[in-house]
């Protein structure tokens, strides 16, 4: 793009001097060179008018936009809140057992809905085996509100011995829900409660200070053995 009043070309000529009646000296190169200088400047200012318009448009276009729908601007209480989906797994079952254990655990399943529905749990093989837990009941149709209660169940068998699996219980419904557990299973039984029990303790009882002695006692009774 070209711009013709700013095609004016200064070509070598000779140097005049002027007088003017005063005597005064007039250097007319030096206001030619002025003015040529100030023409291209002001030319380069209308040649890059348009783009700057066009940018300052673009920019309030979007800041402008930005305002008109930024609500926490101008309404610091209508910001809308955010909510997030449920996780699939609802709950963990943690078993700890040895070889041979039957384990339980009672889950309850409760139809939270406006209608009626059939809730149904489904088990799943434990890990990298053929084995399953045990489900009873398995489903039921629930009125909304309305709970149920199955126990589950499972006998740990033999090549389970010193190894941990895991197994899903699915929940279907109106959606799907998911039901962790977890199973360590050790070598030995290891108890959880060691019972010790040798002669029959007693115990000493000192008697008031004026009898300066003291008296010993057991603490349960002895079980008859019956020949």
């Amino acid at each position: 793009m070209s711009c013709s009043v700013c095609g004016h070309d200064r070509h070598p000529s000779h140097h005049h001097d002027h007088h003017d009646h005063s005597g005064h000296h007039h250097d007319h190169d030096h206001f030619d060179d002025y003015d040529n200088t100030g023409i291209q400047s002001k030319c380069l200012d209308l040649l890059l008018l348009g783009p700057r318009l066009l940018k300052a448009a673009a920019s309030s276009t979007v800041e402008v936009l930005k305002d008109t729908f930024d609500y926490t601007k101008s309404c610091p209480v209508c910001e809308i809140p955010e909510t997030h989906c449920p996780p699939h797994c609802v709950c963990v079952i943690d078993w700890y057992g040895a070889v041979g254990d039957v384990l339980h655990h009672k889950i309850e399943v409760t139809n939270t809905g406006k209608e009626k529905r059939t809730l149904e749990l489904v088990p799943h093989n434990f890990s990298c085996t053929d084995k399953m837990i045990t489900i009873a009941p398995t489903k039921k149709l629930l009125a909304p509100g309305e709970s149920f209660l199955a126990e589950v169940s499972f006998t740990i068998p033999e090549g389970f011995a010193g190894s941990d699996y895991e197994a899903n219980i699915l929940v279907k419904g109106a959606y799907e829900q998911c039901i962790k557990l977890f199973l360590e299973v050790k070598t030995h039984h290891d108890a959880s409660c060691h019972v010790k029990q040798g002669e029959i303790p007693k115990v000493i009882k000192a008697h008031h200070w004026f009898n300066h002695f003291q008296c010993e006692k057991p603490c349960a009774d002895a079980i008859e053995v019956k020949p």
